[in-house]
C-alpha cells in the first residue's frame, strides 16, 4: 500500500509534453493547465493519505523503516523535486512568449525550499531536519507527527489541528498548481 501512495499522486506527464513539440507556447502551457486542473483535484486527498500513512504506528516499525524512507525521500520528495525542477526548465523556455503565469516561478522556489528541508516554521525545524538527517527518529511517533500534520481534506491547512510538514508541502503544491491555473493579466 504505501509504494501505491507514490503513484497516487498527479504527476506532469513528460512524455506527453515531450510529444508536442510542434505546438504554440500557448497550446503547451495549456497542457501544463490541464495537468495542474487535475492535480489540483487530486494531490490535496493524496496528502491526506501520506499523512494517514505516516501516523500509523503499524507501518513504522524497525522491518519497514528502510523501504519507508525510500517511498517518502526518495518516491514523494525527490519525485516533486524533480517534477519541479523540469517544471521550471519548461515554464521558462515558454516564459519569452507571455504566457505564463509569473508567480509560478516564486511558488516552485518555496516548494523546492521546503522539499529541501529548509522550513519556514521554526516549530517544525527540529523534527524535520532529524527525519533528513536521521531517519530512524521516525520510529518515534511525536516525529512523525511533526512531518505529518493533520488532514485537511480539499478545504486547506487553515482548519488542522496540528500543522505538520506535510501540510507545508500540500500548501507548497497548492500555491504552484493555482499559479499555473491563473490567468495572465
Amino acid at each position: 500500500m504505501p509504494y501505491r501512495l507514490v503513484d497516487e499522486f498527479i504527476w506532469v506527464d513528460w512524455n506527453d509534453i515531450d510529444k508536442q513539440q510542434d505546438e504554440t507556447a500557448a497550446d503547451k502551457y495549456n497542457r501544463i493547465v490541464g495537468w495542474a486542473g487535475k492535480a489540483r483535484g487530486k494531490n490535496p486527498g493524496v496528502f491526506d493519505e501520506l499523512t494517514s500513512w505516516l501516523m500509523d504506528d503499524s507501518e513504522w516499525t524497525e522491518e519497514k523503516l528502510a523501504e519507508n524512507e525510500q517511498i517518502l525521500v526518495q518516491g514523494v520528495l525527490a519525485r516533486f523535486q524533480e517534477q519541479n525542477a523540469r517544471l521550471r526548465l519548461y515554464l521558462k523556455e515558454l516564459e519569452p512568449s507571455g504566457v505564463v503565469n509569473a508567480p509560478v516561478f516564486k511558488a516552485l522556489d518555496d516548494f523546492d525550499r521546503e522539499l529541501s528541508g529548509v522550513h519556514l516554521d521554526a516549530r517544525l525545524s527540529q523534527e524535520v531536519t532529524r527525519m533528513f538527517t536521521d531517519f530512524t527518529a521516525m520510529r518515534e511517533r511525536n516525529v512523525r507527527q511533526q512531518v505529518a500534520g493533520g488532514k485537511t481534506g480539499q478545504t486547506g491547512t487553515d482548519s488542522v489541528d496540528i500543522f505538520g510538514y506535510i501540510n507545508h508541502l500540500k500548501n507548497c503544491d497548492t500555491k504552484y498548481i493555482g499559479a499555473c491555473l491563473c490567468p495572465i493579466r
